[in-house]
């Protein structure tokens, strides 16, 4: 009987919104623990040069093998913000990979997931290896999966309540992408082709 009620007790003090925050303040601590502890990959260095001058001069030019401007406009503002250094350069990124577990809560909330579902998903988001590097790294990719993820959150909520700041979330999303890589007009055009044939 004490048994049963001290398991009880266990159960509800861990309610799937504490587990949900535990799994959150988990994927917070691997993304910015020690997040200047390795030196810049060659990518890294590239595009912390290109914001740097960006910063300093102004000049920016469109380079398909960069990709869009939006890592190094951004980059550039942290730069201003908090001055240059690695940990400075790597913090949005982090950013950008641990607010992917929200998004995972938000599909949870409108019934695309259930309970178990959530949490396992947003666990494995949080702890898996290829997540956690990308999350720590100045690369177009981490910023690329969140806006894609968030299109698909954004257009399931205007399909669900259709409403309009729905919609405009999803054109900002898609916004985000287009001005950060160019394969984002594959990625619209196979959401395109997915909900039309649903």
């Amino acid at each position: 009987q004490q048994a049963a009620e001290f398991f009880k007790k266990i159960k509800l003090f861990f309610s799937f919104e504490r587990v949900f925050l535990l799994i959150f303040l988990l994927a917070v601590l691997l993304r910015f623990w020690h997040l200047d502890l390795k030196l810049f990959h060659h990518d890294e260095a590239i595009h912390s040069w290109f914001s740097y001058e960006l910063l300093k001069t102004g000049a920016w030019m469109y380079d398909p093998s960069y990709h869009g401007p939006f890592l190094y406009y951004v980059t550039a503002g942290m730069f201003y913000l908090f001055g240059d250094s690695d940990l400075t350069a790597r913090l949005l990124p982090s950013l950008f990979g641990t607010l992917l577990i929200p998004l995972v809560y938000f599909i949870y909330r409108i019934g695309y997931l259930d309970k178990k579902q959530a949490l396992i998903a947003s666990l494995l988001i949080a702890v898996s290896p290829d997540m956690i590097y990308f999350s720590r790294f100045l690369r177009h990719d981490i910023f690329m999966l969140f806006f894609s993820f968030l299109f698909l959150v954004a257009i399931l909520y205007y399909l669900e309540y259709g409403k309009t700041r729905f919609a405009f979330i999803a054109a900002v999303a898609m916004a985000g992408g287009l001005c950060c890589k160019e394969e984002m007009p594959v990625i619209i055009l196979i959401f395109a082709s997915f909900f039309l044939f649903a």
